[in-house]
């Protein structure tokens, strides 16, 4: 049985934290993208903040402010 010689010209695929970097580099080289990302994140934010802010359950409903 053979096996498939390697070849110094193949190239390796590069590594996660290698293709995360350069994704980061590629968003924050743009204004526009660093401003879209920091209103996206505001937002996110903004909804997990009222998870643990409001007082009262999503699904409350208080019929009582609504009586006579």
């Amino acid at each position: 049985m053979t096996t498939a010689a390697t070849t110094p010209d193949m190239d390796k695929r590069p590594s996660f934290l290698r293709q995360v970097r350069d994704a980061l580099e590629l968003v924050f080289s743009s204004r526009t993208a660093v401003v879209g990302l920091a209103i996206a994140l505001f937002w996110l934010g903004v909804g997990l903040l009222s998870l643990f802010w409001t007082p009262y359950p999503p699904n409350a409903q208080m019929f009582g402010a609504n009586q006579p």
